[in-house]
């Protein structure tokens, strides 16, 4: 995190070594966790709230009820998703330090998943049925698989794309889970990598499967391969789809991320698709692609959501054409990708400054976000956006009025939101720094009288 006014000065040899100090720090700080913990838990591990925002000012009417959910004594717990109706989807660290899948209930009771009781699992998403996105991290096979998972059906392998992999890259941009990015993108060994990324409430997925952007169709185990619509001729490019709608009249929509791994740290090829794809053909109707914003190049785009009213949430990292960048949260109107709202634009009016103004997670009205990355000298700043009535609340602020309901804030403790649902409940992972060791694990922010 680069200290706050100073810019890179087009230096690619500055960016690389602040990103390796960011690396060797994080990995300094981390403790001992499964081993998708290398990429999924590292921007847990190095994000926290501190106990006094210097520049925040709201005067917050929110309230939010407390809830920590059950774990398992003196284990690591790490929620990764929740969907409309409170049920949360995670690990829990067990035996020999892998990660083994469960599901939260709203009174934040967990379920062990049977089936799921041994290996190695990276939780990815949920939807309102419950069923649970995984990779199966089968390391002894040289290979990583994409999993669903639910009660009745029990645990289905998503089958692989066929083909040699592409190279992965070494180093990727900064973005809000910059961590995760850097150390999962290194270059890969395995002989077959497919991740499911987001799946829908018809039980569609998507992901990246050996580095190409895929859809696994809820009736079907076989792969469709969606960069073939848009791979033009780079070569090493490296598609993924991170977003799924639920089905209207048997078409989708898809959000997919692409760039390109030409060994160039700032190469500026990052694009997002947004592709309308029917169940029924099994075909895609059309592609509409972002390559910039105002004229100026994308470095990285990490696609979040795309809202009831067809609005398109995502987090950027334009480069203008003296070669200086920025982080920035947008939400686009429409695939036209003109009319947007800046999230920089309304938590600017509060008198913050920064290079960085980060979506975390977003629902139809409200956003949790953060900004302060380019801080080297304090910690990341979280806030609740309400992009309707551009209301800005800061999490210190209301940690130390008392807004959490039940919550007892210490000097041992820290928090992090994670998640937000449609219903406005917000999952977060508290950090209790024990003289035995970290204990982490989920909790719930309620809404009251909102």
């Amino acid at each position: 995190m680069k200290k706050k006014g100073i810019l890179l000065l087009g230096s690619l040899t500055l960016m690389i070594l602040a990103m390796v100090f960011i690396a060797v720090t994080l990995v300094s700080r981390a403790s001992v966790t499964p081993e998708e913990s290398d990429a999924a838990t590292l921007k847990k591990k190095a994000m926290s709230i501190s106990s006094l925002s210097l520049s925040s000012k709201s005067t917050s009417t929110r309230r939010y009820s407390y809830m920590p959910m059950e774990v398992r004594s003196y284990l690591n717990s790490y929620p990764e998703a929740v969907n409309s109706n409170g049920y949360v989807a995670g690990t829990i660290v067990v035996s020999n330090n892998l990660a083994a899948p469960v599901i939260w209930n709203p009174k934040g009771q967990y379920t062990d998943l049977p089936g799921l009781l041994t290996g190695s699992y990276s939780v990815y998403g949920i939807n309102n049925s419950n069923t649970l996105i995984a990779a199966d991290n089968r390391y002894y096979l040289n290979k990583v698989s994409a999993i669903k998972y639910s009660v009745s059906g029990g645990m289905v392998e998503l089958k692989a794309l066929s083909g040699n992999k592409s190279p992965r890259p070494i180093m990727k941009p900064i973005t809000n889970t910059f961590q995760k990015k850097m150390f999962s993108n290194s270059p890969s060994t395995y002989s077959e990598d497919s991740r499911p990324k987001y799946i829908n409430n018809d039980g569609d997925v998507v992901g990246i499967s050996n580095n190409k952007a895929v859809l696994w169709i809820n009736e079907k185990k076989e792969p469709i391969d969606l960069s073939t619509n848009i791979r033009i001729k780079e070569l090493n490019l490296i598609t993924t789809a991170s977003y799924i709608s639920d089905r209207k009249d048997g078409v989708v929509t898809i959000l997919v991320d692409s760039y390109v791994d030409s060994g160039i740290l700032m190469d500026t090829a990052a694009k997002m698709y947004y592709i309308d794809y029917s169940i029924k053909d099994q075909k895609i109707i059309s592609t509409t692609r972002q390559d910039s914003i105002n004229g100026d190049k994308l470095l990285w785009v990490e696609p979040k959501r795309i809202l009831t009213n067809g609005s398109i949430a995502a987090d950027y990292i334009p480069v203008n054409e003296k070669g200086g960048f920025r982080w920035d949260g947008y939400i686009f109107s429409s695939a036209k990708f003109s009319e947007n709202i800046r999230l920089k634009d309304i938590v600017s009016k509060t008198g913050i400054i920064s290079s960085t103004y980060w979506i975390v997670d977003i629902n139809d009205t409200t956003i949790l976000g953060y900004y302060g990355l380019d801080d080297y000298e304090g910690s990341i700043k979280y806030f609740i956006v309400n992009f309707k009535t551009n209301s800005v609340d800061f999490f210190d602020d209301l940690v130390t009025s008392g807004a959490f309901v039940g919550y007892e804030p210490k000097d041992y403790k820290t928090i992090q939101p994670l998640f937000i649902n449609s219903n406005g409940d917000i999952i977060i992972e508290v950090d209790e720094h024990l003289p035995s060791g970290l204990l982490r694990y989920p909790a719930k922010l309620s809404p009251i009288n909102q």
